[in-house]
């Protein structure tokens, strides 16, 4: 299943974004429509790192990805976090 790291990562961003899917159902007030792009991206990156021996051979093209990845998962952790934080106080 896990032929190298980045099949690792892709699967990592695709529970990020299953995550991210199963928000509005549980804590319905800390989802916002902007979330949505963030789960097309995290499923389309993650999917393309899982996939990654039929679709992008280049190693420089899984560095972007895995680089433009990291980061948008620690922007959701954080962004939700702040989001829970502004609703406790209100």
């Amino acid at each position: 299943m896990f032929e190298n790291p980045v099949n690792l990562i892709g699967t990592i961003l695709i529970i990020a974004g299953m995550t991210l899917c199963a928000l509005p159902f549980t804590r319905p007030k800390l989802f916002r429509r902007q979330d949505i792009v963030l789960i097309v991206a995290f499923f389309f990156c993650g999917l393309v790192l899982f996939s990654q021996h039929r679709w992008y051979r280049k190693e420089l093209t899984q560095l972007n990805l895995i680089l433009l990845s990291v980061p948008g998962v620690f922007y959701t952790i954080q962004n939700i976090r702040l989001r829970s934080r502004n609703n406790i106080t209100r």
